[in-house]
């Protein structure tokens, strides 16, 4: 299947566009960015389409899936583009700022017979593969309660996670990574959120999990 990538910051760049290259059944058909500079380079090292209107790149037939890598207050209406556009839309964590914006997108795709995918690259580390194995063998017993904290520090250089209209802050660009850590490790099990506390600035919370 062909994958166009929407949006070329550095984490795109990086990690997303070799990733999805390294897949066997995907092919990095293109991108889209609205830098022309950092489109044209990655098109030319890719050797792949290149699109600086979204629209075009939407109304391209050869394109099965896109993968939104934008500024996480964007997901929502791209991915609505995206689906609207008979495309699958995956999409960086998380995959919007609001619930019922997530039930709408999913409810769209079902109707459309679309695949919604959300990435969480960290369920896939050898690190947390080993941590799976660690609490399935029991070796702590049945464990009853998570406390998870996460935060950001204080950033030197302007960007979207300090752009609270785009979805930035601790709580959207990593508090995700708590819930999806802890519905990994005990996928078999119904997991409840107990309580959840924020900590001196907005960018710290910490949340207990409790399984019933």
């Amino acid at each position: 299947m062909r994958v166009a990538v929407w949006g070329l910051g550095r984490h795109a760049i990086t990690k997303i566009l070799p990733a999805i290259s390294a897949v066997d059944g995907l092919e990095l058909y293109g991108v889209c960015s609205r830098n022309l500079s950092t489109t044209s380079s990655s098109a030319h090292k890719w050797n792949c389409m290149k699109w600086v209107d979204p629209t075009s790149m939407l109304c391209d037939p050869k394109v099965d899936i896109v993968y939104v890598s934008t500024p996480i207050g964007l997901h929502y209406q791209q991915g609505k583009q995206v689906l609207d556009a008979k495309k699958h839309f995956w999409c960086e964590k998380p995959l919007t700022c609001k619930l019922e914006d997530t039930l709408e997108l999913l409810e769209s795709a079902g109707n459309k017979g679309l695949s919604i995918c959300e990435g969480q690259m960290f369920l896939y580390h050898p690190q947390y593969q080993k941590l799976i194995d660690y609490v399935e063998s029991f070796q702590l017993g049945n464990i009853l309660s998570i406390d998870c904290k996460f935060g950001i520090p204080r950033l030197e250089n302007e960007s979207f996670r300090t752009n609270s209209s785009l979805g930035g802050g601790a709580f959207f660009d990593v508090g995700c990574y708590t819930v999806a850590a802890i519905l990994g490790l005990f996928s078999k099990d119904e997991a409840r959120l107990r309580t959840q506390k924020f900590l001196c600035l907005p960018i710290i919370q910490s949340i207990q999990v409790d399984r019933p």
